[in-house]
């Protein structure tokens, strides 16, 4: 009986911890590509001639309140980003669409944020690592 307690207990923190499922990659640039969004949120095709691009962020994987903490790296209508990272840490990354309507060029619409770390949102959750490299190692000689 302890055995099995002891496996279910095992069980339940490995599907509970969310670092479990995420792909680390330590880098200090990092390219992320997506598709293009070609609907708006009721299915209905983006009218042409509207504009959409895609701001990108990255929030540190211990954050409580992404949406407080995120910062905002760029905005692109490419379909590729290169994210450079100064600071060490683990960080997440996010994207969303933002739609300017050609017959309201100042007007704006922005879609949720996807995460990189969303297992239902991205195919392979991702997240980044960056880390200073140690000093080049001086004096060194035969004995």
């Amino acid at each position: 009986m302890k055995k099995l307690m002891v496996v279910l207990i095992t069980i339940l923190f490995l599907i509970g911890s969310p670092a479990v499922a995420i792909d680390w990659t330590v880098a200090n640039e990092k390219s992320v590509v997506w598709d293009a969004v070609t609907t708006l949120s009721d299915d209905s095709i983006i009218p042409a001639g509207d504009k959409v691009e895609y701001e990108l962020f990255l929030v540190s994987y211990k954050s409580t309140d992404r949406d407080a903490d995120k910062t905002s790296m760029g905005i692109t209508e490419l379909l590729e980003f290169t994210y450079s990272f100064v600071a060490e840490g683990r960080y997440l990354a996010g994207i969303r669409a933002i739609r300017t309507p050609e017959n309201l060029p100042d007007e704006k619409s922005y879609s949720e944020i996807v995460w990189s770390d969303s297992a239902t949102d991205v195919p392979i959750p991702f997240g980044f690592i960056y880390l200073l490299k140690p000093g080049k190692v001086g004096t060194f000689k035969p004995k």
